[in-house]
């Protein structure tokens, strides 16, 4: 039995964090007939992965929202 456990995830700050992902991808190819029987190629590739992944602010645990009368909570679950 398979148990999901991303229900309980949605309430730690990294859940949600702010992520930029980016590729770059370069790539060519020589190729080159000397003769009928002779030839060469060079090829050359270059992948590059940029990865920037930021930290979600702190929650305010401070108790500011009044939910019934004369009964405050902070932001939780987040």
């Amino acid at each position: 039995m398979l148990t999901d456990q991303r229900d309980g995830k949605i309430y730690s700050p990294a859940w949600y964090s702010d992520v930029a992902v980016s590729h770059l991808t370069l790539a060519g190819k020589l190729s080159h007939v000397i003769t009928s029987t002779t030839f060469y190629e060079v090829s050359a590739e270059h992948v590059r992965r940029k990865y920037q992944v930021g930290q979600m602010p702190t929650r305010n645990n401070a108790k500011t929202y009044e939910v019934v009368p004369g009964y405050f909570l902070d932001e939780a679950p987040y």
